[in-house]
């Protein structure tokens, strides 16, 4: 089994700080300073927006690096047409 690692990204130092103080402390946490492309992955979580449009901002560099069939597009197709939200952390 796989233990869970979870890496926050902070490409400027107030944001690595601030989560240092505030989630830095559970072993499982790890506070990186730089470019999300650094860092070996199982997933990734985009900050963007909740319709999975892949066409803008940080979503179009991960469009760019990953490629299509990664976009929450790909996974739900109907998005777009029916200008649903993408369920996230709900139980």
């Amino acid at each position: 089994m796989t233990t869970l690692r979870i890496v926050l990204i902070a490409v400027e130092d107030s944001l690595g700080d601030a989560w240092e103080r505030v989630c830095g402390d559970p072993p499982f946490v790890t506070v990186h300073g730089g470019s999300i492309f650094d860092v070996e992955a199982d997933a990734v979580v985009s900050p963007a927006n909740s319709f999975g449009f892949m066409d803008g901002g940080i979503d179009a560099l991960y469009m760019d690096y990953f490629g299509p069939r990664h976009s929450a597009q790909s996974s739900a197709p109907d998005l777009r047409r029916t200008r649903r939200r993408v369920a996230c952390g709900r139980g």
